[in-house]
């Protein structure tokens, strides 16, 4: 397996952007799972030319990793204790699943 040209590898960035520009914002799973599946990469990739497997393992942990903080509730001066919810206004759905 040949690694991709220069060209494409930009070709494909500008399809990722292109992707988070288009997209709802109304929650950051697209940023969060790019950033997962980076880091995946980094962390179990080599520099061979063979393919990477990524498990859902991994990206959950990665997940995980990045919206730990967000998940535990957090107290505002003089305020009960919120969990960070979406624009919307409900609890985002991976914040409920950290909490099980």
């Amino acid at each position: 397996m040949t690694l991709p040209s220069a060209e494409w590898q930009i070709e494909f960035l500008k399809y990722i952007q292109n992707i988070l520009q288009a997209g709802s914002f109304t929650s950051t799973y697209k940023c969060a799972l790019l950033i997962a599946l980076s880091n995946v990469a980094i962390e179990k990739g080599s520099d061979t030319d063979a393919p990477l497997t990524i498990h859902y393992r991994d990206l959950a942990e990665q997940f995980m990793h990045l919206y730990w903080h967000q998940a535990r509730p957090y107290k505002i001066v003089d305020q009960t204790e919120i969990i960070l919810a979406q624009n919307t206004g409900n609890t985002i759905a991976i914040m409920q699943r950290i909490d099980e």
